[in-house]
């Protein structure tokens, strides 16, 4: 009896095994944005992506798809999509469909082969290109994707997200005397700022929570009047996005002006108390001795001589 429910139990294993393994062949499937995280450096910049499909085995055969992708219009702009030729060895591929709707934020993409043809491989579907509007972050979102067998019929795959992130700090004005702006872009979506530095001190803020992009802007004064030079404003989010801009602290001290023209005379002041009386330099001394001892000594000659 015990081995009779062994060997059932066998059977219901591999039956089970059996079932499973076609669904995770067909679930391993993925379509993908690659690279997965866009860093730009600059608005205005242009960035390609590709929509890559990977898992596919050797007994799946592919003869179609589609796919839409959302993104945020506010900081990009769809600008091309070109075929990644992934039909190609299928057979005479029909030009790719193209919907464009990227003032509402999405577009669609579609291929497919004419005739029985089909594909049985990985590679990129289409390549994407984007303009940077402004900072931020926003998630460049697959969905509505299709795939299809030589038979046209739906094959089971899974999506993969990419995302688009331009984190960076401007200061309005970047030099001056003491207030500024202090604007932050593509920080955590609905992240608050941790900390703001201005270069070792720790600023005093208002909580600052950033927005589904990850934006904000605060005014913020800094806390020194001097000296005048360049400070580092450290920006730290609580997901540990953190960037950093400088401004240049002007001297409130201007430059040494030109010297002024001499005033009037002023009026004659009081006469001052008398001082009191001063004595006879040695000098003085000596010269009216001898001069009196002259003059004692021509008396006495006067004197001898009348006799």
């Amino acid at each position: 009896m015990r081995k009779n429910t062994i060997i059932i139990s066998l059977v219901l294993l591999a039956t089970m095994l059996a079932i499973a393994s076609p669904v995770s062949a067909q679930t391993a499937i993925n379509i993908a944005v690659q690279p997965y995280e866009t860093t730009p450096s600059a608005v205005g910049q242009e960035f390609t992506i590709d929509i890559n499909l990977t898992g596919v085995t050797g007994v799946q055969t592919i003869s179609a798809w589609g796919i839409s992708l959302r993104f945020d219009p506010g900081i990009l702009i769809f600008t091309n999509a070109a075929s990644g030729g992934f039909l190609a060895p299928g057979g005479a591929v029909q030009p790719m469909t193209i919907g464009n709707h990227t003032a509402v934020g999405w577009l669609s993409l579609g291929e497919l082969i004419n005739g029985e043809g089909s594909v049985t491989a990985n590679g990129t579907l289409a390549k994407v290109t984007f303009k940077v509007l402004g900072g931020g972050r926003c998630v460049l979102q697959l969905y509505d994707t299709n795939l299809l067998d030589a038979d046209l019929q739906p094959i089971q795959h899974t999506d993969s997200n990419g995302a688009f992130v331009y984190n960076f700090v401007t200061l309005a004005p970047q030099s001056g005397t003491a207030a500024f702006v202090i604007q932050g872009f593509g920080f955590g979506q609905s992240a608050n700022i941790k900390s703001v530095l201005w270069n070792d001190t720790e600023m005093v803020l208002p909580l600052i929570t950033c927005d589904g992009r990850g934006n904000f802007v605060v005014l913020a004064a800094s806390p020194t009047t001097g000296p005048a030079g360049n400070y580092n404003v450290y920006v730290l989010d609580s997901a540990g996005n953190h960037k950093n801009a400088t401004f240049t602290l002007v001297s409130i001290t201007g430059p040494q002006g030109p010297e002024g023209p001499t005033g009037p005379q002023g009026i004659t002041g009081p006469t001052g108390e008398q001082g009191p009386a001063g004595t006879a330099s040695m000098e003085y001394t000596w010269l009216a001795l001898i001069l009196s001892i002259v003059a004692i000594i021509i008396a006495v000659y006067g004197f001898m001589r009348k006799k």
